[in-house]
């Protein structure tokens, strides 16, 4: 197996199939060079502490919500947020980081409650407009609270985003026609104490 390492911590998590079901942590895994020393070019922490703070740094890094960020990225190849539902606060203000290391274009789109199959409806029904992909397949109604544009592999989009005054259930959604029907959550807004 060969893996991309990145600067910073890396998290490395695998799946053996056992009877036919991923099992995880099925095996050990080490990191080696060809020579089976470890490799110079990563650090490794010293010891199970410095692991354990390493990991919690990450952890907050890649949080999806903080006191100041909501963070979501796309899952390569399965047509999916990493995350089904999230919980921010009433009427806070928050950067709204959309990541996609998809290979394909992806949005997200925040709706009104109960809205979210009206918007995707509309979105499907760009598919037939020239101007839709400059539009990012967003459809210009009251129904959507916040929208990124479309994303291309690899990049990521940075926006400034308040949440709703109601505590409520909102749908967010992907409006790249027929993304929507599976990308697809709920942010939970909880009053602000």
């Amino acid at each position: 197996m060969n893996i991309t390492l990145e600067p910073g911590t890396n998290k490395i998590e695998f799946f053996t199939a056992m009877e036919g079901k991923p099992k995880k942590g099925a095996i050990d895994l080490y990191l080696a060079n060809l020579t089976g020393d470890k490799p110079e070019s990563i650090l490794f922490a010293k010891d199970e502490d410095e692991h354990r703070a390493w990991a919690k740094i990450y952890e907050a890094e890649n949080a999806t919500v903080t006191e100041d960020r909501i963070y979501i990225k796309t899952v390569p190849a399965k047509l999916a947020f990493n995350v089904t539902e999230f919980t921010v606060k009433a009427g806070s203000t928050y950067r709204f980081i959309l990541e996609n290391p998809d290979h394909m274009l992806h949005n997200l789109v925040i709706t009104k409650p109960g809205k979210a199959t009206a918007v995707s409806g509309m979105a499907d029904a760009m598919a037939a407009q020239a101007d839709a992909m400059a539009k990012h397949y967003v459809p210009d109604t009251d129904m959507i609270l916040f929208s990124t544009p479309q994303i291309p592999h690899g990049e990521k989009v940075t926006l400034e985003f308040t949440t709703p005054a109601e505590p409520g259930e909102y749908p967010f959604i992907c409006t790249f026609p027929g993304h929507w029907r599976i990308m697809r959550g709920v942010m939970h807004v909880k009053a602000s104490k």
